[in-house]
């Protein structure tokens, strides 16, 4: 993890504000930039938890299949609870 991740960790809290502020729409950039960032820096759980906070900005049939796919991905990496992950990795959005 460089420069550009750390850069990408940084938009994330960003996102998590812009989404308390009801940004829904600026916040949902923020994240759809981040998911890039991570997956250039090979960071397969934030790329999956960011995905899940994208997917609860969006909701419906797009949302949902993001929340689901990246559910999948974090449980492959043995993640027991993606839920309390996604608490920890990206305060803010909740499955």
């Amino acid at each position: 993890a460089g420069e550009p991740s750390m850069a990408a960790l940084g938009e994330l809290a960003l996102a998590a504000v812009d989404h308390a502020r009801g940004d829904a729409e600026r916040a949902a950039r923020r994240l759809r930039a981040c998911i890039v960032a991570f997956e250039r820096a090979e960071m397969a759980t934030y790329v999956a938890v960011t995905r899940i906070a994208l997917g609860t900005l969006l909701r419906g049939d797009e949302g949902a299949a993001l929340v689901s796919g990246a559910e999948a991905a974090l449980r492959a990496q043995t993640v027991a609870d993606p839920a309390r992950w996604v608490a920890m990795l990206a305060p803010g959005f909740r499955i």
